[in-house]
């Protein structure tokens, strides 16, 4: 389990991904973006209390964005093209 599974089915959300993104340190740290059902909210200080005790510790993402939507490929489906930096967002 990445954790996404653990993320994603969290009622207030309608997407998740999991990107990789460079870290100084540990060569990579998970970043999860987020995007609400309509309607909702979605506070990502709220996260480790969702995930604790459902999920490692070692495996909670870095970070959490929340973002309006996931860029899509001409197909419909996300892709993590338009997700990685220089996103600005994740910055």
């Amino acid at each position: 389990e990445t954790g996404l599974g653990q993320v994603s089915d969290e009622a207030a959300i309608a997407e998740a991904c999991v990107l990789g993104l460079p870290h100084p340190k540990w060569g990579e740290s998970g970043v999860a973006v987020l995007v609400a059902v309509p309607g909702a909210t979605i506070r990502p200080e709220e996260l480790p209390a969702h995930l604790g005790g459902r999920l490692a510790r070692s495996k909670w993402p870095a970070r959490v964005v929340v973002w309006p939507e996931l860029p899509q490929s001409g197909s419909g489906r996300w892709t993590p093209t338009g997700a990685r930096p220089p996103n600005p967002i994740l910055h």
